[in-house]
């Protein structure tokens, strides 16, 4: 079941950084996930290469 058959209010996920710096702003996480993800990710990684939450940086 989706969320949109749950509830018909719209949620606003706010990207950050490490050091809380706005990376996105996405209502559609399928779709970050899927299309924009490895984009914020390497220039994260570029960034923040020693950081703990930033995984196989390649």
């Amino acid at each position: 079941m989706a969320c949109d058959e749950l509830c018909s209010e719209v949620v606003l996920f706010t990207l950050l950084s490490p050091e809380h710096r706005l990376q996105g702003v996405t209502q559609d996480l399928p779709s970050f996930w899927k299309n924009v993800y490895f984009d914020v990710r390497k220039e994260i990684c570029g960034q923040y290469l020693m950081h703990y939450l930033i995984q196989e940086c390649a």
